[in-house]
């Protein structure tokens, strides 16, 4: 008997717990939740925080209402927590960066050094490690508002899909706020950042690159115009911009560190002179890097093996006769490595950077801690010289055999 009085009493206090709710608990339509945060320097205070909130109906009033699926609200502050305060109070609801898809950094803001952002947001217990930087050549405010998509509501899931464009175009890469923050504090790899803008009417290639086809954001010539673009990559030394790489460069960047799933690009025919010929690329394995760092000039070998399949055809191609085909590999390869090359020393020379994390590598031919640090990996960079191999297996495409 006792025991069927204590199993009630336990099985009543159970339910008595489960029915009664937390004071404290908030449920989730009392929370306003962030899906983008951009940051640009302030007009009449330091920074210019930029909050994008989804909404379920039309369209509200104001300037800062772009699309029925989310609005953007910006506040001139003094740092993020107080920006964010001040937004609170704004909103009347507490604001949520749990499902903040992306960081949005102006260029101006980061020429001038992101170190004290990335921490604080790193610190920030709500945003997720995963969450991607993008360094915007547009102001952040506009960048947000003209985030839309008729194929997409704007979300953090929006974000998700944009940026994943980078597993078939080559054009950029996942990079996220934990990359920076440990690239920061790591003696082997400087930071870099995905390169968004607004889209122009007046978009055009890039004048300083050798390829038609080399487009940085904002620059490729698609309609319509007022939408972004994310193409390219931001090079930083310490926690400063200091250059941007184009869609051509980025292909290179990514078959150097093993990063590439696959891309396509076009390059002159061989065999006919006025023609070119399109292909996907893949690795066909890991990229091999070798640093010799006899002197104060590291030497860097970088081996870059390529699948490559041909998607453009004619009816009187022959691409793939035993006589053509050495031909049209050599092709690939001697473009390959020329566009390579020129990446790796315009990291060098020009942006002294080594986003491409060759110190991984090098640090291995030193005994100590000490001898490491006291080479200067970070300054003798820019003094390096490059060999690139390249070995491509060109296929046919899916006319002929599988993929």
């Amino acid at each position: 008997m006792k025991l069927k009085y204590f199993s009630l009493t336990l099985i009543l206090l159970i339910f008595a717990f489960l029915l009664s709710g937390c004071d404290d608990a908030k449920s989730v339509d009392q929370f306003s939740y962030v899906i983008a945060l951009g940051l640009d320097k302030g007009e009449t205070n330091k920074i210019k925080l930029s909050l994008q909130f989804p909404i379920s109906g039309g369209s509200e009033g104001g300037s800062s209402s772009q699309s029925s699926s989310s609005v953007t609200y910006s506040v001139e502050c003094i740092s993020i927590e107080d920006g964010i305060n001040q937004m609170n109070n704004y909103i009347n609801k507490p604001i949520n960066l749990s499902h903040c898809g992306v960081i949005v950094f102006s260029e101006e803001l980061a020429e001038e050094g992101l170190s004290t952002y990335a921490y604080t947001l790193t610190n920030t217990i709500e945003v997720r490690p995963d969450t991607n930087i993008i360094i915007s050549k547009s102001p952040t405010d506009e960048y947000l508002k003209n985030a839309t998509s008729p194929l997409e509501e704007v979300s953090a899931r929006y974000y998700d899909i944009i940026l994943s464009s980078s597993e078939f175009t080559g054009y950029t890469d996942d990079m996220t706020l934990s990359d920076f923050f440990y690239s920061l504090n790591d003696t082997t790899k400087e930071p870099s950042a995905i390169l968004g803008s607004l889209s122009s009417s007046q978009s055009k290639g890039n004048d300083s690159s050798t390829e038609t086809n080399a487009y940085k954001a904002g620059e490729i010539p698609i309609s319509p115009s007022e939408s972004i673009q994310n193409s390219g990559i931001a090079v930083f030394k310490d926690d400063k911009l200091v250059g941007e790489l184009d869609n051509i460069e980025t292909m290179c960047y990514l078959m150097v560190t093993n990063r590439l799933d696959k891309c396509t690009i076009t390059i002159p025919n061989p065999f006919h002179q006025e023609e070119t010929i399109d292909l996907q690329l893949t690795l066909r394995n890991n990229t091999k890097n070798s640093v010799s760092t006899l002197d104060s000039n590291p030497f860097i070998e970088v081996q870059v093996n390529i699948n490559a399949q041909i998607l453009s055809m004619t009816q009187n191609a022959e691409y793939l006769t035993d006589e053509n085909l050495p031909i049209l590999e050599e092709a690939v390869n001697s473009y390959l490595k020329k566009i390579i090359s020129a990446y790796l020393y315009k990291t060098s020379q020009e942006y002294h950077s080594d986003i491409s994390g060759f110190a991984k590598e090098a640090i291995k031919k030193f005994l100590t801690w000490d001898k490491w640090l006291s080479y200067n990996w970070h300054d003798n960079y820019q003094n390096s010289f490059f060999k690139v191999t390249v070995d491509t297996n060109v296929r046919s495409g899916r006319l002929f055999i599988n993929a």
